[in-house]
C-alpha cells in the first residue's frame, strides 16, 4: 500500500476545522433541542432577545471553529505528514507517530477537498485522520483505500495481537497500571485543576473565554441597546451578570460531577478502560492506551512534569494535552525520583500542582436561577415598557389630532408683523418675482387664524419658501430648481442622495459664474451605519477638473448645515462677489440665495431677517 506524504495547506486546515466541529455539534442533538426552546419562548417575550441568542450560539460556533484552526496551527498540522496502512493498521508520522487498527474507522466523510477518517473515542467525541484529496492519483485509488477501514479486525495482525506486554526495546523507565472508569475521572478531574489553578501559568482556555466571550456579550449588550429602543443599562447588566457566572462556574465549580456525566454520556473519551502502557525512551515517549492505539511524541511537545497526590502529568506545551503516569505503576520512591531526573534532561520542568479551593454545588444552582430570573424578568419588563411607550404614543398622537387653534389672530402680538401686500411689495423690490397668482396663492389658506400667524406674523419666510420649492414629479424626483431662491428641509427624503439635490439646487442659482465648471457631484455612504443612523456622507465633485471632497456627519436622515458652505469655500478661490447666504425658513427648512453682499445689507434692511453666508 502506497504512503501518501503530503503538507495541508491553510485553505484545507479552514475546511478541516469547520467539518471537524460541524460533525461534533451534529452529534449534540440536545443542544439543537435546547437551542430552539430558548428561541421559542423568548420569541413571545422578547424577539430580540432570541436574535441575540441565536447570536451567541453563531459566535460560539464561529469561536470553536477558529479555536480549532488555531489550535492544529500550532500543533504542526501545516508541517509534513505521511499516513499509510500496514499490516491492518492506519499509521501515521508527523512530529511523532501513531498507529490504530483500520478496524477502529468507523467514521469516513468525504469534503470538497479531503478525506476524513474518524473513530469514536466516545458517543460524541471524534479522532481525526485527514487527508487531501490530491494524494490519490485518481478516484479508483480512493475507494481501494476507503474499503481497507471498518472490517472486522483480524486477531492475527499488528500489535495488538494478544495484547501481550512485553519490555519495549530502549526504554529508560516503563510503566503499566489498569485505568477503569473510575480511575479515569480522578486523573481528568486532577488534570483539571492543575490547569484552573494556574499551575501552568493563566488558564489558556479562561483567556479565551474572557476575551472573545467578553466581547460577544459586549456585542449582544449593544445589539439590544441600539436595536430594541430600550435605552437603558439593565439588560447589558443581566448580561454581565451571566458573564460573571459562566466564569465562576467554569473555574471554581468541582468538576467532578460533570466529568461523570460527559465520560457516561459520551461527551468525553470513555473508550481507554484496560491496561496502560507507558515507556520514557531517549527520544520521547510511546503511549499504548488499553491496546487500542499507539502514540509516541518527541520530547520536544513536552513542557512540565507535574506531580499531584495520585499521579503525574506530562502536560504537552499546549497546556491542553497530558499524558498521565499512575503512581500506582511506580515501583518505588527512587524510581519516582530518577523519572524526575530523566524528565528534567530533557528539558521538561519539574512542578508541584496547586490546588484548588471550589466553590459549593449549591451556589451554582441559586446563581443560575438567580440569572435566569433575572433574564425573565428583563424581558418581561422589556415588554411592557415597550407597550407602555406604545401607548403613551398613541395618547399624545391622539391628543394632538383633538388640538385646534382656538386662539383668534391678533397682529398686536407679533411684533414683526408686516401684511401681505406689504411683503409682496418689498420682495419685488429686492428683485423676487413674486406673481399676482402666487400672491392670492399664499392669501387663499390664509383663511385660518394659525396659517396667517406663519404668513403675516412671520413674514417673508412663506412667500419665499413658495419661490423656492423645487419642482417634482409623481416619482417625486426633482424634476426643475427656481433660480431666484432656493428652499429645502434639513430632514431630507433619501440621505443618499439630498446632498446631491441641494447642491444641484443652489448651482441653478448660480448660473454663469465660476462654479458652472462644477460637475460629478456624488455621494459616498460606506462610512455610514444605516442602522445606527450614524457615521458620515463624504460629498465629492469635480471643479475646474479638481477632484474636492467634504465628509458631512450622519444623525439618521437629517441634512448637515455644513453643506451650505462649501460652494463658498470654492468661491472664496475666485474673485467673484457674489456668495450663497442663508436663512432660515422660520420651520426646518433653508432658504439660500445668490447675491452680492451688498444685497444681502439691503435685504437684512428691508425684512428684518439676517443672511448668513456659511464658508467649509
Amino acid at each position: 500500500m502506497n504512503r501518501y506524504t503530503f503538507c495541508f495547506t491553510k485553505k484545507e486546515l479552514k475546511e478541516f476545522s469547520i467539518r471537524a466541529v460541524l460533525e461534533q455539534y451534529r452529534r449534540r442533538g440536545r443542544v439543537w433541542v435546547i437551542l430552539l426552546l430558548l428561541c421559542v419562548l423568548e420569541a413571545f417575550i422578547s424577539p430580540a432577545f432570541s436574535v441575540v441568542i441565536l447570536f451567541l450560539f453563531a459566535a460560539a460556533l464561529g469561536v470553536d471553529m477558529f479555536r480549532t484552526c488555531r489550535f492544529l496551527e500550532k500543533e504542526h498540522f501545516l508541517e509534513k505528514r505521511i499516513l499509510w496502512v500496514e499490516d491492518g493498521l492506519l499509521k501515521s508520522s508527523a512530529c511523532g507517530a501513531g498507529e490504530i487498527p483500520c478496524s477502529r474507522i468507523n467514521i469516513i466523510v468525504k469534503s470538497k477537498n479531503l478525506l476524513m477518517l474518524g473513530y469514536s473515542q466516545s458517543k460524541r467525541q471524534i479522532v481525526w485522520y485527514p487527508l487531501p484529496l490530491r494524494v490519490f492519483e485518481n478516484a479508483g485509488e480512493l475507494e481501494r483505500f476507503r474499503e481497507l477501514f471498518g472490517k472486522p479486525e483480524n486477531p492475527a495482525a499488528g500489535w495488538s495481537a494478544g495484547m501481550g506486554r512485553q519490555p519495549q526495546t530502549g526504554a529508560v523507565f516503563s510503566f503499566t497500571f489498569p485505568v477503569d472508569e473510575e480511575k479515569w475521572i480522578s486523573i481528568y478531574k486532577n488534570a483539571l485543576m492543575t490547569i484552573n489553578s494556574g499551575t501552568l501559568g493563566f488558564p489558556q482556555n479562561m483567556k479565551t473565554f474572557l476575551g472573545v466571550y467578553g466581547v460577544v456579550f459586549v456585542v449582544a449588550g449593544l445589539f439590544w441597546f441600539f436595536r430594541s429602543g430600550d435605552h437603558t443599562p439593565v439588560f447589558p447588566a443581566a448580561l454581565f451578570l451571566m458573564l460573571v457566572f459562566l466564569m465562576l462556574f467554569r473555574w471554581k465549580s468541582d468538576p467532578e460531577k460533570t466529568i461523570r456525566k460527559q465520560v457516561r454520556n459520551g461527551t468525553l473519551q470513555n473508550d481507554i478502560y484496560g491496561v496502560w502502557e507507558l515507556h520514557l525512551m531517549e527520544e520521547g515517549v510511546i503511549q499504548i492506551m488499553a491496546g487500542r492505539s499507539r502514540s509516541f511524541l518527541k520530547w520536544e511537545e513536552f513542557g512540565w512534569l507535574v506531580e499531584t497526590d495520585e499521579e503525574f502529568f506530562l502536560f504537552k506545551k499546549n497546556k491542553v494535552q497530558f499524558i498521565p503516569i499512575l503512581k500506582e505503576g511506580i515501583q518505588s520512591y527512587q524510581q519516582a525520583e530518577a523519572m524526575c531526573r530523566f524528565c528534567e534532561s530533557r528539558g521538561i520542568a519539574g512542578l508541584p500542582s496547586k490546588r484548588m479551593k471550589y466553590l459549593p454545588g449549591w451556589f451554582f444552582y441559586v446563581g443560575l436561577a438567580f440569572v435566569l430570573l433575572a433574564m425573565f424578568a428583563v424581558g418581561i419588563w422589556s415588554g411592557f415598557a415597550r407597550d407602555r411607550q406604545r401607548a403613551e404614543a398613541q395618547k399624545e398622537a391622539a391628543a394632538y389630532a383633538d388640538n385646534e387653534w382656538t386662539e383668534a389672530f391678533d397682529p398686536a402680538d407679533y411684533p414683526d408683523y408686516v401684511p401681505l401686500d406689504g411683503q409682496v411689495e418689498t420682495l419685488r423690490s429686492l428683485g423676487f418675482s413674486i406673481t399676482d397668482q402666487l400672491a392670492d396663492r399664499v392669501r387663499g389658506v390664509m383663511e385660518d387664524d394659525m396659517t396667517r400667524v406663519y404668513v403675516e406674523g412671520y413674514p417673508y419666510t412663506w412667500l419665499l419658501t413658495e419661490l423656492g420649492v423645487p419642482s417634482r414629479d409623481e416619482n417625486g424626483r426633482v424634476s426643475g430648481y427656481p433660480e431666484e431662491v432656493f428652499w429645502f428641509d434639513f430632514e431630507g427624503w433619501d440621505i443618499s442622495n439630498d446632498y446631491t439635490e441641494v447642491l444641484e439646487g443652489m448651482l441653478a442659482l448660480a448660473g454663469d459664474s465660476p462654479l458652472e465648471d462644477v460637475t460629478e457631484i456624488s455621494e459616498d455612504t460606506e462610512n455610514m451605519d444605516w442602522e445606527a443612523g450614524s457615521g458620515s456622507i463624504t460629498v465629492k465633485l469635480l471643479w475646474k477638473g479638481r477632484s474636492c471632497s467634504w465628509d458631512m456627519d450622519v444623525e439618521y436622515d437629517w441634512i448637515d448645515p455644513d453643506i451650505l458652505g462649501v460652494f463658498n469655500g470654492l468661491l472664496e478661490q475666485t474673485d467673484a462677489a457674489e456668495r450663497f447666504y442663508v436663512i432660515g425658513d422660520n420651520g426646518q427648512g433653508a432658504l439660500v440665495f445668490y447675491r452680492t453682499a451688498e444685497w444681502a445689507q439691503a435685504f437684512e434692511k428691508a425684512t428684518g431677517l439676517m443672511p448668513e453666508a456659511p464658508v467649509v
